[in-house]
């Protein structure tokens, strides 16, 4: 009989309950078994379904976060609602900051190049994603697209994704992993998905925020895999590589930074009470008799008001 784990089973439905009405103590889960190879999918199997829940998904709230605590293995993430990307970002990596701190200890020099790093870099890559009239979707993230979690299902000849940490962000970091040398699926998924899904503007910095949020994936795997440590220093050289492509941050930077205006969702008009006129209480120009609430610019996040000794860590601890 096959080992019930990760590697071999796959809740893609499932019923769960409990053996006795009085009692809590004794459940039960039963989920359709899947046949599962350590396989890497081919990518034009795989990026449909990535596209799919990046596109079609929606978040509940039309923010950046997650309803419930979401686990990048041990340590938790910091999911409250935003509508800041770059907060939700820079909040995320200085949560990961204190735990590679707490497993592999203290290191000064880690510490000072990911303050200039979030300060220069971080501001200079994801700011301009919501200013400037461009804007981005909350899309629902897998989160960890690892090898292990992305296999191939011998009967249907299908792939099968699973194990996520998920959460609403910026569709683009569920490419965190790509980068990292122990995964097959690479550079060529973040080629295509490019070319397939498209990047958001500005389109010229795509692979430069691939490489911010790669950072990031990096330091977790080194805090959570002992043998994975030397991806700390992997994560040094490459913050030093963009903080000297971009080191005067926002100020050489060209483009609009103006707060984008938030759009209200498209909702059909609502029908006015017949006790009530038309044209009462309406908007100039608005004939439904209600009133439209003003649009509010999204919220500009100011990273230098949390430092990273700041005890932020998160429900989880």
């Amino acid at each position: 009989m096959a080992s019930l784990n990760d590697a071999q089973i796959c809740s893609q439905t499932g019923r769960m309950g409990v053996y006795y009405a009085d009692t809590k103590t004794k459940a039960w889960f039963m989920a359709e078994y899947s046949n599962l190879r350590a396989r890497a999918p081919p990518l034009e199997q795989f990026l449909p379904i990535v596209k799919q829940m990046h596109q079609q998904s929606i978040s509940p709230t039309g923010k950046f976060g997650f309803h419930v605590t979401s686990y990048y293995g041990p340590p938790p993430m910091l999911v409250d609602w935003t509508d800041n990307w770059e907060e939700f970002w820079v909040r995320e990596f200085r949560s990961g900051l204190k735990y590679v701190e707490r497993m592999r200890g203290q290191d000064p020099e880690l510490l000072e190049i990911a303050e200039q790093f979030i300060e220069k870099v971080a501001s200079r890559l994801l700011r301009p994603l919501q200013t400037g009239g461009r804007s981005i979707k909350p899309s629902l993230c897998h989160g960890n697209f690892c090898d292990g979690n992305i296999q191939f299902n011998v009967d249907t000849y299908q792939p099968v994704i699973f194990d996520p940490c998920s959460f609403y962000g910026h569709h683009e970091m569920d490419s965190q992993c790509m980068k990292n040398p122990r995964c097959i699926i690479g550079q060529n998924f973040i080629d295509l998905y490019k070319v397939k899904v498209g990047a958001s503007r500005p389109i010229e910095y795509f692979e430069d925020r691939v490489a911010l949020y790669a950072i990031r994936n990096d330091l977790m795997i080194a805090s959570v895999w002992p043998q994975w440590a030397s991806l700390i220093d992997k994560a040094k050289g490459d913050m030093k590589r963009l903080l000297a492509k971009y080191p005067d941050g926002l100020r050489d930077y060209m483009g609009g930074l103006e707060p984008t205006i938030a759009r209200l969702p498209d909702t059909p008009p609502a029908t006015p009470s017949r006790a009530q006129h038309p044209t009462q209480n309406a908007n100039k120009g608005d004939n439904t008799g209600i009133k439209t609430p003003p649009r509010t610019p999204l919220s500009t996040y100011d990273p230098s008001r949390n430092s990273i000794t700041d005890d932020s860590f998160g429900a989880g601890e």
